[in-house]
This record gives C-alpha cells, sequence and structure tokens, in this order.
C-alpha cells in the first residue's frame, strides 16, 4: 500500500495546484459568499447535528478547502484535514483570501494526530473520499477517535454502482462494485480538468455499501441511517452519463434509475439517546 499511497498523494499534489482555476470549483462564487457545499450535503449535516453555529468539525480529505471554509462560514469552528501538502497550501491561502478562520492540518486520515481526537462534534467526508481508501476499518477508527462522545459521522459519497458504469447505451459496466482491491488506474485525468497529468497511475479500492457499514460498525459506530438517493443536483457533479429530469441528473439504465449517491449518519456512543 505504501507505494499506491506515494503514486496517490503526486496526483493530488497535481491537482491540488490547479483546482480553483477551473469551472468545477468556482472560488469566484465562494469568496462572493455562495456556499460550496450541496443542497443534499447541508441536509445530511444538519440532520445528524442540527445548526452549525459553534460546533467543531473535522473535514477529512478536505482537499482546497472550499467545503471546509464554507462550514466556518456557517458559524461551525472547522479543521479541515487532507494528505497532500499542496493542498492544505491552497486551503490555508484561501482561508486568507476569504478572511474566513479555519485550522488546516497535513495529515492521513487513516491516522490522526492524537491532538486531534476527541476534539470533533461532526466529522464529515464527501464526494470521492472512500474511493480512495484501501483500509476502511482504520478510516472509520480515525473518525470514531476525532469525536467527542455522542458525536456524529456524516459521509456523503458516491454509490458504489454509479462508479460502475461505463456506458448507459447501451448499459455496460466496468469497475467491481466492491472488494476493496487495489484498482491501478493509468493517465488519470482529473475530474475537473479531464486531460492526463503527469502523474503516473493511481490506486483506487472500489468499496461496496455493506463494507462500509461494517467498517463503521466495527470502529463502534451506531447506525442512524444510510440513505441511497437516485438523483444528483448539480450537473458537474453528474458527468456526461448522466440525464435531466426535472432539473435534477438522474442515471438512467434500460429505463431504470440506478442509484447515484449515498449518505451514512452515525454516531459514537455516549449520548443521552445511546
Amino acid at each position: 500500500m505504501a507505494d499506491a499511497d506515494r503514486r496517490n498523494r503526486a496526483f493530488w499534489d497535481e491537482v491540488a495546484a490547479f483546482h480553483g482555476q477551473d469551472d468545477y470549483y468556482d472560488t469566484d462564487a465562494f469568496l462572493r459568499g455562495q456556499p460550496s457545499l450541496t443542497r443534499r450535503e447541508l441536509d445530511e449535516i444538519h440532520a445528524a447535528v442540527g445548526g452549525l453555529e459553534g460546533i467543531d468539525v473535522l473535514h477529512l480529505q478536505c482537499h482546497i478547502g472550499l467545503d471546509s471554509l464554507s462550514l466556518a462560514r456557517m458559524g461551525a469552528r472547522v479543521t479541515g484535514l487532507d494528505y497532500s501538502a499542496v493542498a492544505i497550501d491552497r486551503a490555508r491561502a484561501l482561508a486568507a483570501s476569504s478572511g474566513i478562520e479555519a485550522t488546516f492540518v497535513h495529515a492521513d486520515a487513516r491516522s490522526l494526530p492524537t491532538a486531534i481526537h476527541g476534539r470533533s462534534d461532526l466529522v464529515f467526508a464527501s464526494y470521492g473520499a472512500l474511493i480512495w481508501i484501501g483500509d476502511l476499518d482504520a478510516w472509520m477508527a480515525s473518525a470514531q477517535a476525532a469525536l467527542r462522545p455522542g458525536g456524529w459521522l456524516v459521509v456523503v459519497d458516491g454509490h458504489p454502482i454509479q462508479r460502475m458504469v461505463e456506458s448507459v447505451d447501451p448499459p455496460r459496466f466496468g469497475d467491481p462494485y466492491h472488494g476493496l482491491q487495489p484498482l491501478e488506474l493509468e493517465d488519470a485525468g482529473s475530474y475537473a480538468v479531464p486531460d492526463p497529468i503527469a502523474a503516473d497511475q493511481i490506486v483506487e479500492y472500489p468499496c461496496g455499501l455493506g463494507e462500509v457499514v461494517t467498517a463503521a460498525v466495527h470502529a463502534g459506530f451506531r447506525i442512524d441511517a444510510l440513505t441511497e438517493f437516485v438523483d444528483e443536483e448539480d450537473e458537474s457533479r453528474a458527468g456526461m452519463l448522466w440525464s435531466r429530469e426535472n432539473d435534477r441528473f438522474v442515471l438512467l439504465v434500460a429505463g431504470g434509475h440506478l442509484p447515484t449517491l449515498f449518505s451514512l449518519r452515525a454516531q459514537k456512543a455516549g449520548s443521552e439517546s445511546g
């Protein structure tokens, strides 16, 4: 796994250098006050913790910090964490230019610094986080360690079925649904800028919903909700395979809707209810 980590870090260091200078990451809109989080992300967060004012949030795999800073703008005390040093530098620069206070830490989400343990009311991760994690048990254990008793984990991520689809007409599937086995990809482009970049092969780890939930339970979480969604609100996140339906974007295969996203809400033991 060490070599895979090296390659993936090189990829994320490289793409972090130009993300925010593209149409996908609209930093100008963010600086004008528009949140970068989707409505679904915010709904899942509010379902777990209610309002954000005054709560402590750890945002795992925060990348260049737009979502972390959006949460901070809403009143949370936010720590963003990423294993790309370039991404963390970009996040700190965005914090300075926006005047929003947040802390950004260069570290691995699977092995958090002990100074972060037990200090958060919410651990949050979204959109393309878990596909990079070969050891879900370690990731979930880190999230659990970061939380205070009664704290919440909220994950909003691409559904594993959605990641399998290579073509909708004719229907064709590629990547495995689950297994966490290393999947090497060559000539990788960024989802924001699709042209191949200089970094060599990257490694992803397809994980099914069963593996995600089982890792959360092994870490000691009480599962509150696992929800699957069949639509997306944002065309830039949806991608080229998707259709428009009632102002939402859907993934239609043979006339049926496939799930596009899932959300997991889970609580650490120690609340009055738990």
